[in-house]
């Protein structure tokens, strides 16, 4: 014969069941989303080094002569000579060398070893392009004060190609910030959150233990 089926209630005072907590999504933590960035801005800035050596940097010119300079080329119109030099060469290898170190920097997110040689790989990149721009900066430099020395005479004007290179060398130098910053957010200890764990329902007897079994029939009386 089988049991009468109710419904299971739980003992006196004790809680019902609550939904389990909901599991919190991961989250990419500070020095994680520093490295991102810094390998984000180590990427544009290569890509803006490697533009910038195509535009022209620097413009000198008046009525008779004309001379202008880029990365791979040089222009000049009347008397002027145009000496060989190939400013681009040396930008494209500090361009490579912050091509390597974003990929470092975003590859260090997964391979924790890789943190200090993405760092100093970022360091010497930095330093690269740095100096790189300091020397066509002086050259240009140069350039726009002979053009100061004759007066009025002569136009002169940078290019795109030189602010290209500005832009690339400050971006370099944020991402090596940046880079710096998540080294030292890596540094601190998170502090200890203690987890809460519920604990789990306690039961009681089901309604049908209790409750009274139905008088037998005629038929089971006589068995």
């Amino acid at each position: 014969m089988s049991a009468p089926s109710h419904p299971v209630s739980w003992a006196p005072g004790a809680a019902p069941p609550q939904a389990w907590p909901a599991t919190p999504r991961p989250s990419l933590p500070l020095p994680g989303l520093l490295r991102l960035l810094a390998g984000a801005l180590l990427g544009l800035a290569g890509v803006l080094v490697v533009l910038g050596t195509f535009p022209r940097l620097v413009f000198i010119g008046d009525d008779v002569n004309r001379y202008e300079v880029s990365g791979w080329q040089e222009t000049s119109a009347g008397p002027a000579t145009a000496d060989p030099m190939h400013l681009g060469i040396p930008l494209i290898v500090a361009a490579a060398v912050l091509l390597v170190a974003a990929g470092m920097a975003i590859v260090s997110l997964s391979r924790g070893r890789l943190r200090f040689g993405a760092l100093a790989t970022t360091v010497a990149a930095a330093g690269l392009i740095t100096a790189q721009f300091w020397a066509i900066a002086s050259y240009v430099g140069d350039i726009t004060s002979l053009a100061d020395l004759a007066g009025g005479f002569v136009d002169t004007a940078r290019g795109a190609g030189f602010w290209l290179e500005l832009t690339g060398m400050v971006v370099a130098l944020l991402g090596l910030a940046l880079l710096v910053a998540a080294e030292l957010a890596a540094l601190r200890k998170p502090p200890v959150v203690p987890q809460w764990t519920p604990a789990p329902p306690v039961a009681g007897p089901p309604d049908w233990v209790a409750a009274p079994y139905p008088a037998p029939t005629a038929w089971e009386g006589t068995r």
